[in-house]
């Protein structure tokens, strides 16, 4: 398959770039790639001027969709079919020398040899595996001095380090950039974050954060000066947060980001103790601390030494509580213990090590010879177990026939099924347990699922209404629990997910929150239904006792709007028609916003406006449009925002919006189908 994949547009664009070097056949292959890549535009063009084969090549073939197929090729139909400068600076765009993985595999075999080459027991460290990483990209993408000395200038040259270029353990040089207070103010906290319960981690590090600014409190905000450095400084730590601007505010500020802080800062060594970050400073980092606050510390003391010297400063004892330090005091002897059990350990494989010495050592031929032996009678008892489970001898094959007739039945299978078996390695669902339904026993008509993950996200359970019904807005809820937390714990105040963190839920609490909002929907869709159903009876008695009025009837339309029922509505509106009481405007409005997903019937009942002498306004509309654009009809639409377009009605915005949506489903281009006077009107004048 990866053949064909660089056999084909728009990989083989980059066949077009390789250098012949006077090489007659590959020259010859270039020209045919080249008339095979003209035929196949012209075959694409072809097809895209057709609406059937149009839409049968947007469904097979939507790759030709692809800026990076429809640029190359426009670019050679411009340049004649011919690999002219501006051709090839096209394609080298679209694929650079370190584009496809067949040079990133040769970049991880370099480093592989380097390792197999230069590390002991093919164990490198982090940072020699960069090192080697970085020269091995190096060294794909640059000339080296043969290449250059040969003419060959298409590739960058490499850069040269010098010793000054490195600074080693320790940063010679610090700059920091300078922050200026301009003319805007941060005000209090910042709003509550919105969590997806579906994708809650388990170590999440934000958990514990705290906003830097109360609510009284407000700070001006700090912008970036990206050309002055500050090397010389009195350094405080404050908390902050960082803000991105608008394109407007970003040109008028020099800075796409802001800074907001809060008001009071620390002294750094108050930080470090504080945030406990003082035991990753370097033994020799805290004796100069030590030497700036006047301390007299041996040089060979430990880092815990140092560390409890610092934390008994006068400064340090003022902004620090006693839990702090003490907290700080418990790492500090935790990391001395785990230093004494290592020192230990090493003594005691060193000592191993020089008694395995003095042992006389096995030689290396008869160590491997054994080794495959060992090997080579696994192999054979792994077959003899194989043969035994499916009933058939050692020596005699399997079935041929029965593989044979299994792998077409498998290669005809979905894709859905190997979608399905990729997800189910990153999550599966579970049953729920039996006591969870014992107390808080769901609907029958909801949807619930029971998501656990392999990873570090949090299980949760998700309940869906069925159909169209919504409550708060929302078609399902998801409750993410700690599994860690005891299952049956319970407290019935908290019934929504943002009452309460999902790391301090138990199960029973995720489920009693999911069983809340199904209830609370189920409570939501009987008071609707009561309220239609008793206005229905009001407007029955009213037409009992006598006529009633425009303003009656719209009222009883309205109520069958909010409650969706779209067939009562048009039976009243029939009634309206039929008791002498001519409906207006309001009442189609109503009416059309009823038919939320009946479009024929919204078209028919617009097209009945003009016969009452009523003009459509921007409801009419927006009501008729909504529902061509849940049912998909985009042409419907295109045409609906053509006519208001031409009767130059104002409010048009959801209606554009609507047929533009509706279109994008489809995949339609929305300006192509518009009259030129509508499409001019709606989008300015074409050029």
């Amino acid at each position: 398959m990866y053949v064909v994949y660089l056999r084909s547009s728009p990989a083989r664009f980059a066949a077009l770039l390789v250098d012949p070097k006077d090489d007659l056949q590959t020259s010859q292959l270039q020209d045919e790639i080249m008339k095979s890549i003209r035929e196949e535009w012209k075959t694409i063009v072809q097809m895209e001027n057709k609406a059937s084969s149009n839409q049968l090549l947007q469904q097979r073939c939507c790759f030709t969709r692809w800026v990076c197929y429809r640029e190359p090729m426009t670019c050679l139909e411009l340049e004649q079919w011919s690999m002219t400068d501006k051709a090839r600076g096209l394609l080298l765009s679209w694929h650079p020398s370190l584009a496809f993985s067949a040079n990133v595999e040769q970049v991880f075999a370099a480093v592989e040899d380097s390792c197999r080459r230069g590390v002991k027991n093919f164990k490198a460290s982090m940072a020699n595996l960069q090192c080697l990483a970085i020269r091995a990209v190096e060294q794909k993408l640059t000339a080296n001095e043969n290449e250059r000395e040969a003419g060959k200038t298409d590739r960058a040259r490499a850069v040269k380090l010098g010793v000054e270029d490195f600074e080693g353990n320790e940063v010679r040089a610090l700059k920091a950039l300078q922050m200026d207070e301009i003319g805007m103010i941060f005000k209090g906290s910042l709003p509550a974050c919105v969590v997806d319960e579906t994708k809650v981690k388990q170590g999440d590090s934000r958990a514990g954060m705290q906003d830097c600014l109360a609510e009284h409190e407000q700070v001006k905000v700090l912008a970036f000066r990206l050309q002055k450095y500050l090397c010389r400084m009195r350094v405080e730590v404050f908390s902050y947060t960082i803000h991105f601007v608008g394109p407007r505010l970003c040109d008028k500020l020099g800075c796409a980001a802001v800074v907001r802080r809060c008001q009071a800062g620390q002294k750094l060594l108050v930080w470090m103790i504080r945030s406990k970050d003082i035991v990753k400073v370097t033994s020799e980092s805290l004796s100069q601390l030590a030497a700036e606050h006047g301390l007299q510390i041996r040089r060979n003391s430990t880092k815990s030494a140092k560390i409890r010297a610092l934390c008994q400063l006068p400064e340090v004892t003022a902004a620090c509580t006693p839990a702090e330090l003490e907290a700080l005091d418990e790492l500090l002897k935790e990391i001395d213990e785990k230093r004494r059990k290592r020192t230990k350990a090493s003594e005691a494989e060193n000592q191993e090590d020089d008694e395995a010495d003095l042992l006389e050592e096995e030689d290396e031929t008869m160590a491997a010879a054994r080794q495959l032996l060992e090997q080579v009678q696994k192999q054979d008892d792994e077959e003899e177990n194989d043969a035994d489970a499916e009933g058939r001898k050692p020596d005699e094959a399997p079935d041929e026939a029965a593989d044979e007739a299994a792998a077409p039945a498998a290669a005809e299978a979905p894709g859905e099924d190997v979608k399905r078996a990729s997800r189910r390695l990153l999550s599966s669902c579970h049953a729920v347990p039996g006591f969870l339904t014992a107390k808080f026993r769901m609907r029958d008509d909801v949807v619930i699922s029971h998501v656990g993950h392999r990873s570090n996200v949090l299980p949760h359970f998700q309940v869906r209404l069925p159909g169209e019904e919504k409550y708060d807005g929302k078609h399902s809820c998801s409750a993410s629990y700690n599994p860690d937390i005891s299952k049956e714990q319970l407290d019935e105040a908290i019934d929504r997910v943002s009452l309460l963190p999902a790391r301090q839920r138990s199960m029973m609490q995720a489920w009693y929150i999911c069983y809340k909002f199904q209830a609370e929907s189920e409570k939501n869709k009987r008071r609707k239904l009561s309220r239609w159903t008793s206005a229905l009876a009001l407007f029955e008695d009213l037409s009992a006792g006598g006529s009633p009025d425009v303003i009656c009837f719209n009222a009883s339309l309205s109520a069958l709007e909010k409650s969706e029922r779209w067939d009562l509505a048009l039976q009243t509106l029939k009634k309206m028609s039929a008791a002498a009481s001519d409906p207006n405007l309001v009442s189609f409005n109503a009416t059309l916003s009823s038919l939320a997903r009946r479009w024929v019937q919204a078209i028919e009942l617009f097209s009945r406006l003009p016969t009452a002498s009523l003009v459509p306004d921007s409801i009419s509309f927006n009501a008729t449009a909504g529902a061509c654009e849940r049912g998909g009809q985009w042409q419907v639409a295109v045409a609906l925002l053509s006519h208001m377009a031409c009767t130059r009605n104002p409010c048009m915005v959801i209606s554009q919006n609507s047929a533009i949506s509706t279109c994008e489903r489809r995949g339609q281009q929305f300006h192509r189908w518009l009259p030129p006077t509508a499409s001019s009107w709606i989008f300015g004048p074409r050029t």
